[in-house]
């Protein structure tokens, strides 16, 4: 996943970059959600390493579906057209991502997953939001998950920042002291 991020790193600053010029924010971020979602699309995965399949009729689908969608535009042609060149349109819901993180970023508030062992009740869920907006200093908006192999604790991620606070990782690190 790293190495897909360092790839599409620079595409979503330029496209953040431009969003941010023409004020255009929400615009490429409705546009690069749907572009992500055509990239998903496991029939068309299959495209992508198909010698069969030229840049430009990759780029013809995309667009295809754009316009379709009511969702062309020119910029959005180009971009396409680039990262088919270079055989990179699977990075887009990377590219997405990255996009959207900027923009948050931007907007002083920060997207946190937090994977719990178990639902959280809405006194937890509050006090764990006031908690890491005072630790990131940004307004937070927080996504739940439930992963039963946790056993319990939860795991937060902030962009780069992981807090493992599940009870599988404290054994883990129990196990190895242990063990040596």
């Amino acid at each position: 996943m790293n190495h897909r991020r360092t790839r599409a790193r620079p595409y979503a600053k330029a496209i953040f970059d431009l969003a941010c010029e023409d004020q255009q924010l929400a615009f490429w971020s409705e546009r690069l959600h749907f572009l992500s979602r055509i990239a998903e699309d496991q029939s068309l995965q299959a495209a992508y390493h198909d010698p069969r399949y030229s840049p430009a009729e990759l780029s013809e689908i995309f667009i295809a579906l754009l316009k379709k969608a009511n969702l062309y535009h020119q910029h959005l042609e180009n971009l396409i057209f680039l990262l088919a060149q270079y055989k990179k349109l699977p990075l887009l819901p990377m590219i997405a991502m990255l996009y959207e993180e900027h923009k948050t970023s931007l907007e002083k508030m920060v997207h946190v997953d937090v994977t719990s062992a178990f639902p959280m009740t809405e006194i937890i869920s509050g006090q764990l939001k006031k908690a890491l907006e005072i630790r990131l200093q940004r307004a937070v908006e927080i996504s739940f998950k439930i992963d039963k192999s946790l056993m319990g604790g939860a795991i937060i991620r902030a962009g780069d920042l992981v807090i493992d606070g599940s009870v599988r990782s404290k054994l883990e690190k129990l196990k190895q002291v242990v063990v040596a």
